[in-house]
């Protein structure tokens, strides 16, 4: 079993610090291979397709955004899909004779809605983008100079789409943008320029600006109306089918994205769900290796998927050991080198990103503590939105037109949750370094030690940290945070367990054989209780947005 676990913990380490090496060193080989792209001497017509639901806070900001654009020769169609607010009224009120308003007669969804906009197009390319999309100023003059190249290289039928380079536009100060900012150009950004460079195509095109061979579209089936993400479905299909799919790096554009840690594993979510969606749609394609991309993509896919598993394995494998006191108590320690790796190599990625990319105008010093901070949150998020998804998947779960809301309860269980565990294992981890140290003899004095860690950690986690409560954008009230309840019980059974040992009623060489079932009990119990104080409190319990 130890072997075992060095064997998974050992993979769940190596991994990411070889795809990052392999996209430091391919962003700057893309960076220096790169031609530049001759400026075209004519303005080709496009049509910007933008598909709306329910966006009546910034809905007009954006369009008139996308409306004062460096260029002259295009069209915007925007396209309510029976909104139940009032974003149609706020498009109406846009007076602009390069847009033109469509209103669906029954809700159908983002991918059906461009399909049945697409015979209007009178164009040979046209953009889809979301609706909190907001283009450069220079983006359709890039669109232009790059298909008109390929049509003078004749590549027009081979080239089925082009995506550019996304960031976001939100709220500077919030932390969840920040540390978004930095995965989209230290991640998405270098892994595309990745994929660019060893493969002259990409693996997925991006749904928030994407540009469409009409021709091709039609062909290859237009969008799957029944998959999740429509953008990767149909990027699998067209690199089925031997297209290219181009990187424009320096095509530039802004998104608004997940405000919170809660929403942004949910994204994760939905993206795995439409990825696997995929897969099993076309499994008979996907495992014929018919190409090498495809063959590319297969490995990276079920060696990213067995990682995933892995590492939730690995940390839960370790929080238990954390818990319970096994063996070594701070068997954690030893990896602590290796860890320090992955770091180290992540933050190198997102600074080789920094200077690779020119799309960004914040300074170093401004994001340096977001830089730091990235690879932890990033390393759990990504695993936890991949293993929901993929749950999702496995019980069959219909496609969603649009992303369905997640109510308060979700976002309760949730904080309460990260709430209880980063306490708990917050006075785990410090008691364990005393009592290792020599500190701490017997199992009376352990207790006393632990209830006074207890006392003041949960005074300044809940007043002062409430990490959970962060991450959802919720703050509970102090005496309505489920989690606190669930911590008492744990304190009140370790009260038990440490009295029953000081008299004797418990063998010193039983307390490890309870200690993983006392873990496993608390464990059981704070799900029923989370839900139990739910059920009986939501009505009570206030709640509000935290500052974003």
């Amino acid at each position: 079993m130890k072997n075992f676990i060095n064997i998974i913990t050992y993979f769940v380490l190596l991994y990411p610090l070889i795809m990052s090496v392999f996209w430091v060193f391919g962003g700057l080989a893309h960076k220096f291979r790169k031609k530049e792209i001759p400026e075209a001497e004519t303005e080709m017509p496009i049509v910007i397709i933008i598909p709306i639901y329910n966006e009546e806070s910034d809905i007009k900001k954006h369009i008139e955004h996308n409306l004062d654009l460096d260029y002259e020769n295009y069209k915007i169609y925007a396209i309510d899909d029976q909104s139940t607010d009032n974003s149609a009224a706020e498009v109406q009120m846009i007076r602009n004779d390069k847009l033109k308003f469509f209103q669906n007669d029954v809700n159908m969804g983002k991918a059906r809605t461009i399909n049945n906009i697409v015979d209007q197009v009178d164009t040979d390319y046209f953009l889809v983008i979301d609706s909190d999309t907001m283009l450069d100023k220079n983006a359709l003059k890039t669109i232009n100079n790059a298909i008109q190249h390929d049509i003078s290289e004749g590549n027009q039928d081979k080239v089925a789409a082009y995506t550019g380079n996304i960031t976001v536009h939100a709220d500077e100060k919030n932390k969840a943008f920040r540390m978004q900012k930095i995965e989209y150009r230290a991640f998405i950004d270098m892994i595309k320029r990745s994929q660019s460079f060893a493969l002259n195509s990409i693996m997925t095109l991006s749904g928030a600006c994407s540009v469409y061979n009409k021709q091709i579209f039609i062909e290859i089936g237009m969008f799957s109306e029944k998959n999740a993400t429509e953008d990767i479905n149909i990027s699998w299909r067209f690199n089925l089918k031997d297209y290219k799919l181009s990187y424009i790096d320096n095509l530039y554009s802004s998104v608004t994205t997940p405000h919170n840690i809660f929403d942004l594993i949910i994204q994760r979510k939905r993206w795995t769900n439409g990825l696997l969606q995929t897969i099993h749609d076309y499994r008979e394609d996907f495992l014929s290796f018919r190409n090498f991309n495809v063959k590319f993509y297969t490995m990276e896919i079920i060696i990213s998927s067995i990682w995933a598993f892995s590492f939730l394995f690995v940390n839960l494998y370790y929080i238990t050991i954390l818990f319970t006191n096994y063996n070594d108590n701070l068997i954690i320690l030893k990896f602590l080198f290796p860890t320090l790796l992955i770091f180290l190599f992540s933050t190198f990625l997102a600074f080789t990103s920094y200077f690779i990319s020119d799309n960004e105008r914040e300074t170093k010093q401004e994001l340096l503590r977001y830089y730091l901070l990235f690879p932890f949150a990033y390393f759990y998020v990504q695993p936890i939105g991949y293993v929901l998804g993929f749950v999702e998947t496995a019980r069959h779960a219909t496609n969603e037109k649009w992303r369905r809301p997640i109510n308060d309860h979700h976002r309760i269980i949730f904080s309460s949750f990260i709430d209880f565990v980063v306490t708990v294992v917050l006075l785990q981890f410090i008691l364990e370094i005393l009592f290792d140290s020599g500190f701490v003899f017997d199992a009376f004095s352990k207790f006393v030690y632990f209830l006074l860690f207890y006392i003041g950690l949960v005074a300044i986690y809940f007043a002062k940290l409430h990490f959970g409560e962060q991450c959802t954008s919720l703050r509970l009230k102090y005496l309505k945070n489920p989690a606190i309840y669930i911590v008492s019980v744990f304190i009140i059974l370790r009260f038990l367990k440490a009295i029953a040992v000081f008299y004797g009623v418990i063998h010193p060489d039983n307390v490890y054989k309870l200690n993983i079932l006392l873990f496993f009990a608390v464990t059981i119990l704070s799900a029923i209780v989370f839900e139990f104080i739910y059920r009986i409190n939501y009505s009570k319990i206030e709640t509000n947005k935290l500052p974003e």
